[in-house]
């Protein structure tokens, strides 16, 4: 699960960015895990590492930049986002190699395209794997080596590049631990982003493998593959 933090002294912009951010994972049906503070302290201090963060920079006790400081020299893959009223304030996020930033007041349209890739960025600094309960015990995948998945009810069929393996599992909860790198290509198909060769009228070959492209699903495919390609390149 992607793990996010909200660094905001201001709680109704704190709420409208929590808000936001539930919106989009509800729209996608996917849950993330946020943590809301008040100060870069408590963020810097905090027991359990983030994957975005969204940093407030006029701050008491710390400001954003001194706590984005901070954060890199104990985290260097956080993906940074700050939030201010004045974009010349975050002119400065290059010192800490931050991804973007958000002005105050806040838009959901403005919102949205950078924490698409804010989740494709987090889902491609880290070497994502996951572990998946059996009768026997458990399986330990990488994210990465998952080429689609196909639904049937309540059961799952991971196709690996080597080998394919069947799981119970909610379509819901498979979305939610993969990420923003495996989209819906019909009802029955989760694909990851990174195996697709080709989109024609009515398919997409992943992996060397054809899958039906349903008419419902194909502007979300289109558009995921071009913000994928947007942020490879």
């Amino acid at each position: 699960m992607v793990r996010i933090a909200i660094v905001e002294d201001e709680r109704p912009f704190a709420e409208q960015l929590e808000g936001y951010i539930r919106r989009y994972g509800q729209s996608k049906g996917i849950n993330y895990k946020i943590s809301v503070f008040t100060n870069g302290i408590d963020l810097i201090s905090a027991p359990e590492p983030s994957d975005i963060v969204f940093l407030d920079i006029e701050m008491p006790l710390m400001d954003g930049l001194d706590a984005a400081k901070k954060l890199r020299d104990v985290d260097k893959t956080a993906c940074i986002i700050f939030v201010t009223r004045l974009a010349q304030c975050a002119v400065r996020g290059y010192e800490v190699d931050a991804m973007d930033y958000l002005i105050k007041p806040l838009e959901y349209d403005a919102f949205v395209p950078r924490f698409e890739k804010a989740l494709r960025i987090a889902a491609s600094s880290k070497s994502y794997e996951i572990i998946l309960p059996l009768k026997s015990g458990f399986r330990r995948l990488t994210v990465s080596d998952i080429v689609y998945v196909e639904v049937s009810g309540h059961q799952l069929t991971f196709h690996l590049k080597t080998e394919s393996f069947t799981q119970r599992m909610p379509l819901a909860k498979a979305r939610e631990v993969l990420g923003a790198d495996f989209v819906q290509c019909n009802k029955c198909y989760l694909v990851n982003l990174a195996y697709i060769t080709e989109i024609n009228a009515d398919t997409v070959v992943v992996g060397g493998h054809s899958l039906e492209l349903s008419r419902l699903k194909k502007r979300e495919l289109l558009d995921a593959m071009a913000a994928y390609f947007g942020k490879k390149g």
